[in-house]
């Protein structure tokens, strides 16, 4: 059980980090400033793949914007975490009911 409130608090962790980014775009966060810049860089790899959506929409470097790659990944990283949970259900489901076999 240890192992899954660790995946659990590493998803929160990600998507908090990735909420804040979003926001701190919408508010035209400097990125001269220290804790905005740390925030970048720390969510930079997760919204790599999907830069070439901002490119696709003619997003703005700078200034207030509503980056898409910061919602791709965002969404990404909630599908990944229900399907890894439902999976997980199931087998503990599984588990349950092939012990109350046994019994």
């Amino acid at each position: 059980m240890n192992k899954h409130k660790r995946g659990a608090r590493l998803v929160g962790l990600l998507g908090g980090l990735l909420a804040a980014r979003l926001i701190a775009l919408l508010l035209a966060a400097r990125p001269d400033n220290p804790a905005i810049n740390l925030l970048l860089t720390l969510t930079a790899p997760l919204t790599a793949p999907f830069q070439f959506l901002d490119q696709l929409a003619g997003q703005p470097q700078f200034g207030a914007r509503l980056e898409l790659a910061t919602l791709a990944a965002l969404a990404l990283l909630i599908g990944i975490a229900a399907v890894a949970q439902w999976v997980l259900l199931s087998r503990s489901s599984l588990d349950r009911e092939e012990y109350h076999a046994q019994s």
